[in-house]
């Protein structure tokens, strides 16, 4: 799972986020600052 978020890091900040999953919360969430560390976390943990 995190080799297929890998290669949306290149892509990811074309869209204004590192990850795709986050550039997709933040469109649901008000706030990307919350899922933003979600995402990280989730992202690092194995």
């Amino acid at each position: 799972m995190n080799f297929g978020i890998k290669p949306d890091v290149s892509s990811g900040p074309r869209k204004g986020g590192p990850f795709k999953e986050l550039s997709d919360f933040s469109k649901t969430s008000p706030t990307p600052q919350q899922p933003r560390s979600l995402s990280g976390k989730s992202v690092m943990l194995p």
